[in-house]
């Protein structure tokens, strides 16, 4: 697993501890190394890293700079902390076919990460970027703009 960010950023702790449950080992850049693409690229590809959480943009700069052959261990993307453009993951699924695309959305007050939807290999039609389902031990609740529980499938109120 690979950690994308500093030990500043708010999901670092998530991102440690998936590791750490999960049994993988954590190859942590220098610092700084989390806004080199190339950097992050080679690391990749040297350390035979399989997972890795990037924020959207910075996935578009490590599908843009270099060669995409060098994220060919890859076979899981967390995308989080920003929106996810669909037509990213569209580009994403046919430049690395091989990997699961995972959409990871919570605010830092709702400690970070409190849901996830993995993106379609094959999406028929336009392809929706949905937030997903509650992560163990979570509930959400889609509430109308008077704060009442709204049923599934009802869009909420803001």
């Amino acid at each position: 697993t690979l950690q994308s960010g500093p030990y500043t950023f708010d999901n670092f702790v998530a991102q440690f501890l998936y590791a750490l449950l999960s049994g993988a080992p954590l190859i942590i850049p220098r610092p700084g190394g989390h806004r080199d693409v190339t950097y992050l690229h080679q690391i990749i590809l040297n350390q035979g890293v399989t997972e890795a959480f990037f924020v959207p943009s910075m996935m578009q700069a490590m599908i843009t700079a270099t060669d995409v052959s060098l994220l060919k261990n890859l076979k899981r993307i967390y995308l989080l902390g920003e929106a996810v453009p669909a037509s990213q993951l569209v580009e994403l699924q046919s430049l690395l076919p091989q990997v699961d695309l995972m959409n990871r959305y919570g605010p830092t007050e709702a400690t970070v990460e409190v849901c996830d939807w993995t993106s379609p290999k094959s999406p028929v039609g336009t392809l929706e970027v949905k937030i997903g389902r509650p992560i163990s031990n979570v509930k959400m609740y889609i509430l109308d703009q008077n704060m009442h529980i709204l049923p599934i499938g009802i869009p909420g109120g803001g």
